[in-house]
């Protein structure tokens, strides 16, 4: 009995660490895999049976890697496609979740001392259980290693690495871990550390590469949006040479309505006209013409908002920025000031605006009426409105990126935005 219970449970326990490893991988994920991985199994199950019967179960358990772990390593390397990392990560893991088949082994045969077969049939029957868990919740996680960059899939490997080969130097190829305590304090040491390590690492690079997406991110939209809105402007200021070339057409249809004694109708094409022109109008405020009309579309928002606007332009030269970063700044700083004036009465909206070279820097202050209890943290004001904090962050990420240097603040209902560049 004991014998069969021995080859029932190597037999579950091969099983269940291959179908662990294709699952990690999501395989089978279709019909015509399904085959692939059942003749992957009962092939290794085969060679583990011919070295079995040549050599017996100890030579066996020692030569496992070499006749289970390899073979699965370049099925899933050649056959599979699948990287070294990712690979060895998640035979690595399948190895280290048998462990837990022989704890509930141990279990039942401390409840039923001295039986090995409630030690094996334990293990058997907590298998599919197991099984299930992993598949289940870890799984998932696991399979999203693979559309993670190279770096993070190494960095896993490490852990369940260090723990594979330690627990065959210590458990299979010697007794270490049975015989001697500091072996035991030493694996597990070494485990902790790596883990340590690995995790830092892991997460420091994971960050990194968020922000740097969330950077690139935002950089792209508000390109996209400031393109758009100089397309629109540019498109005003073409609109705006043709009422200028067509002038001498309205003069006469003016002039026809006046010799016809028709003031009302000479008023009205007037006031007309004067909407159409005043609609594509571009201030000079500066020397700079993308400059001019951004402030000009920003302006004429404000003002439809009911926001009494203010600009004082004395800005010769960019000194750090290029045009783009500052119509990105500009774009973002001045949205945010709109969007907090607006929340504000009718009769107390307000948006100011100071742009000017300054002891070889750009100074930029833009003030703007708000609500009281404007919350902070950090020096940077928060909100809890969809999308809030963007705008925020992409001018502190250009002031940063120059060395500059930025503050946030309000008091009594004015929010006020310096940066020195």
């Amino acid at each position: 009995m004991v014998d069969i219970l021995t080859l029932v449970n190597y037999i579950t326990v091969t099983v269940y660490g291959v179908a662990l490893t294709f699952a990690f991988v999501n395989l089978p994920n279709d019909k015509r895999q399904w085959p692939q991985c059942s003749i992957v199994t009962v092939v290794l199950l085969l060679i583990n049976f011919l070295v079995y019967k040549v050599s017996g179960t100890e030579f066996l358990v020692k030569v496992y890697p070499l006749v289970i772990h390899l073979p699965l390593l370049l099925v899933l390397l050649y056959a599979f496609r699948k990287t070294w990392s990712v690979s060895l990560l998640v035979i690595f893991t399948a190895y280290i979740l048998c462990i837990p088949r022989k704890w509930f082994g141990s279990l039942a045969n401390l409840v039923w001392t001295g039986s090995p077969e409630a030690y094996y049939g334990a293990q058997i029957l907590v298998t599919p259980v197991l099984f299930y868990l992993a598949k289940r919740y870890l799984a998932p996680r696991l399979r999203q290693v693979e559309y993670e960059p190279a770096h993070v899939s190494k960095l896993l490997v490490i852990i369940p690495g260090v723990f594979y080969v330690g627990s065959y130097l210590l458990t299979v190829y010697s007794k270490g871990l049975y015989d001697n305590q500091a072996a035991v304090g030493g694996l597990g040491t070494i485990v902790v550390l790596f883990t340590i390590f690995t995790s830092v690492n892991l997460l420091n690079q994971l960050q990194a590469k968020q922000k740097n997406d969330l950077k690139e991110t935002l950089f792209q939209v508000q390109r996209t949006q400031l393109q758009r809105q100089l397309n629109f402007l540019e498109q005003g200021k073409e609109q705006m040479t043709i009422y200028r070339h067509d002038m001498r057409h309205h003069f006469n249809i003016i002039d026809a309505y006046l010799q016809d004694n028709d003031l009302d109708a000479a008023h009205s094409y007037i006031n007309n006209l004067q909407g159409s022109l005043d609609a594509t109008k571009i201030v000079r405020y500066s020397q700079n013409n993308p400059l001019n009309l951004i402030l000009s579309a920003w302006q004429t928002r404000a003002q439809d908002a009911g926001i009494k606007v203010s600009y004082k332009i004395r800005m010769d030269i960019l000194q750090g920025l290029d045009e783009t970063e500052l119509f990105l700044l500009l774009d973002n700083a001045l949205e945010n000031a709109i969007n907090g004036a607006k929340e504000c009465s009718q009769g107390e909206r307000m948006l100011s605006l100071r742009l000017e070279n300054k002891a070889d820097k750009l100074l930029i202050e833009i003030k703007n009426s708000c609500l009281p209890g404007v919350a902070f943290a950090n020096g940077l004001p928060i909100g809890n409105k969809p999308g809030h904090g963007q705008g925020v962050h992409s001018i502190i990420s250009l002031v940063k990126k120059h060395q500059g240097i930025y503050s946030f603040g309000c008091e009594e209902g004015i929010f006020t935005l310096r940066v020195r560049i």
